[in-house]
């Protein structure tokens, strides 16, 4: 009677979906602004060269800002949550 049961085990167990997968990681903000200075210092030698706008330039200099602002927010996010990490532990931080 027990091998009755084991095709029909062996189907349901083989119907299942596969597990999700998770996502890729983000890319750290450190990657993005040096990816960014790069698209900016092309988008300039490209206006240099007359086969961009100035717009570009000015796009291209606006989102390389934009993610020097967020790895700025970041590295203070990080450095306010280790002091308050280190003063909850008892480091005996004075204000």
């Amino acid at each position: 009677m027990k091998h009755a049961f084991l095709p029909i085990i062996l189907l349901v167990a083989s119907c299942r979906p596969p597990a999700p997968q998770p996502p890729p990681p983000a890319p750290s903000p450190q990657v993005s602004v040096v990816e960014t200075v790069e698209r900016a210092k092309l988008a300039r030698q490209h206006f240099e060269g007359g086969t961009a706008s100035f717009l570009e330039v000015l796009d291209a200099e606006r989102v390389h800002l934009t993610n020097e602002a967020s790895l700025a927010e970041s590295r203070k996010a990080t450095a306010t949550h280790l002091i308050r990490l280190f003063k909850a532990l008892g480091g005996g931080w004075n204000n």
